[in-house]
């Protein structure tokens, strides 16, 4: 058969059955935008199939994005992430680098005072949007982390703390003597 070619093929190639086409595995770099999103396609010109008698088509590759990665979530062209301080550095403030996944370093300047659940913005420092030059804004949500098992060293130190500040606790030394 010649499929529009006008030639008839007498000997078959065992790999293409005579279409003069067969498939190959290729590696190609191809230009991905920045700011891509889940669902979004984009199309390489004639790097698709070859048709029968014609030239090859196009390329259509769509994008599966997940959502978070490490604890560092996107929302449109927003970034958000979550870190835990300890309640001495909220209460004195502390410069903290934080690994971000794929932004890399950031330092935190968490000010004397800080609350639990104070969200800090970068500005700038989200995705690109995919067809405007501008970015979206970086969100790191701080939350203190209160010790669970503290040391005897700390109990005393937060005992020492609520008497300054004429606050009752639950007064658990009498338990720790007997113990």
């Amino acid at each position: 058969m010649c499929h529009g070619t006008g030639k008839i093929i007498a000997d078959k190639c065992t790999k293409c059955h005579g279409e003069r086409r067969e498939t190959q595995k290729i590696e190609k770099e191809i230009d991905i935008p920045a700011g891509i999103d889940d669902g979004m396609t984009i199309k390489v010109r004639g790097e698709g199939n070859d048709g029968i008698g014609s030239k090859a088509g196009d390329l259509y590759i769509t994008f599966n994005i997940p959502n978070s990665i490490d604890g560092l979530t996107r929302e449109d062209t927003n970034l958000f992430y979550t870190t835990e301080i300890d309640p001495v550095e909220a209460v004195l403030g502390i410069k903290k680098t934080l690994k971000l996944p794929v932004l890399g370093e950031r330092v935190l300047e968490i000010k004397s005072g800080t609350q639990h659940g104070e969200v800090l913005k970068f500005k700038g420092d989200g995705m690109k949007h995919i067809s405007k030059d501008q970015k979206g804004d970086l969100f790191i949500t701080v939350n203190i982390k209160i010790p669970t098992h503290p040391s005897k060293k700390e109990r005393e130190f937060y005992h020492e703390i609520a008497r300054e500040k004429k606050i009752e606790v639950a007064d658990d030394g009498f338990l720790n003597k007997i113990f």
